[in-house]
């Protein structure tokens, strides 16, 4: 039976409690975010769920095709951080993609205040449906929802002052900017080649300026322009997957039984001789190694046996225990992140320690697992080398396809795709660096 609340008093403790650990943690700094969340019950947008887990930081899936969540409310967490991110004003009219279960449309139309408004877009109408229950039983007024394919926007509720994504995109639409105000902002997790960013970009003419960046992980974009991000299931591993970027994999003859076979042969482990942070590998080397034009591949194992092939980068052994890292993968085999080969993995989660430097080190697979293993020790040294840029210090600016060329900066990377030009630069590592010896 689902545990509910024992009178209607909890909701405000379990809300002040889940307010206190989000502030404590760092993920929350805006009093008016925090006024929506006292003021908006999650509970009422996820019915049937257990209400200590309503109130805990988690995601919490709610529509699975194939095994795979393909709609869930986020993580608290991350929709505090984007929250702050968007700013929205009193009065403003706001786009959101990606309605979900409709929590945090609730939570921006509170923020903007009854007079202001939110148009929320999904394109699976039982979502839609389901959005609507839980946004009357809330309460709710000032939130217009629409099924359709958000990659069209809603033209007819526009122009927006602000256009917020809950899904994840591989580009900025045209749609969008069309949508949005002259000195609007957009923010949306953007993927680039498998890691994702939730980026807030200014508006300035015909260019985008990153505001504030933050790492995420969504659910991509459904419909006819969603991430091609490739899952591979590794043959005879129950719960072990490749995540691979731009579909490096694809197409190779029986990778799913090679992958697998790598996993389960002889390894080679060696020394990075370099201190880092799990957060700044997944953070910084990771978007880094992608930018090079260098396809990059995350192991990920979960609740199964199988979970002690995986290098421990990031897991716990808990009840349901799981494995992440993240490396390479080339003609020579696999390589992947770990930590020293006798650090055990924690017994609690989330980790703690997640920013707290360790030794690394670097497990190599496959037919030339030295090998394969040096080049990633080779990689991660010359991210050392450029100064570990990292999301913290990143500066973004989208321009335009179809123009003139960007004028590329120095010490500037440009990820072309379909829609944009997208300029990377790191200041702070830049200055950083300079100031190596």
């Amino acid at each position: 039976m689902t545990a509910q609340p024992e009178t209607e008093a909890d909701i405000p403790t379990l809300q002040e409690t889940l307010i206190t650990r989000l502030q404590e943690k760092g993920d929350l700094h805006d009093p008016r975010v925090a006024a929506a969340l006292r003021a908006v019950p999650r509970h009422l947008f996820l019915p049937g769920a257990p209400v200590e887990r309503v109130y805990d930081d988690v995601v919490i899936p709610t529509k699975i095709e194939n095994g795979r969540a393909i709609s869930s409310s986020s993580q608290p967490a991350i929709m505090t951080i984007m929250l702050e991110q968007l700013q929205p004003q009193r009065g403003e009219h706001i786009l959101e993609i990606g309605a979900g279960t409709g929590f945090n449309a609730a939570l921006i139309a509170h923020m903007v205040g009854p007079e202001g408004r939110v148009t929320a877009v999904d394109i699976e109408p039982d979502l839609i449906a389901r959005a609507e229950k839980h946004l009357h039983a809330a309460g709710v007024e000032n939130v217009h929802l629409h099924c359709g394919d958000g990659a069209a926007g809603y033209a007819a509720n526009g122009p927006y002052d602000r256009i917020i994504l809950t899904v994840a995109a591989p580009d900025i639409l045209p749609a969008w900017l069309e949508q949005l105000q002259p000195h609007g902002r957009i923010l949306l997790p953007l993927t680039f080649h498998g890691p994702q960013l939730s980026i807030a970009f200014d508006r300035r003419g015909d260019q985008l300026v990153s505001h504030s960046i933050a790492g995420c992980g969504f659910i991509p974009l459904r419909g006819g322009s969603g991430d091609p991000i490739h899952f591979i299931k590794l043959a005879g591993l129950s719960h072990a997957f490749v995540i691979t970027y731009d579909g490096a994999l694809t197409g190779t003859p029986q990778i799913n039984e090679t992958l697998a076979g790598w996993l389960q042969g002889p390894t080679v482990d060696l020394p990075a001789e370099l201190g880092t942070g799990r957060w700044e590998l997944f953070s910084g080397w990771r978007l880094w190694h992608v930018l090079q034009g260098e396809h990059a591949a995350a192991i990920d194992a979960q609740l199964s046996d199988d979970v002690a092939l995986v290098p421990f980068l990031y897991g716990a052994n808990t009840e349901k225990p799981f494995r992440a890292t993240i490396g390479i993968i080339n003609s020579k085999g696999m390589a992947l992140f770990m930590r020293p080969p006798d650090q055990k993995p924690p017994t609690l989660h989330p980790d703690p320690q997640a920013r707290a430097p360790f030794p690394l080190y670097v497990r190599g697979f496959g037919p030339q697992a030295a090998d394969v293993a040096r080049d990633l020790i080779a990689n991660a040294r010359q991210w050392d080398a450029a100064g570990r840029p990292a999301e913290e210090n990143l500066r973004i600016i989208a321009v335009p396809r179809g123009q003139a060329p960007p004028t590329v900066p120095p010490n500037t990377l440009v990820l072309n795709k379909e829609w944009r030009h997208y300029l990377f630069s790191w200041p702070a590592a830049e200055n950083e660096n300079s100031r190596r010896p």
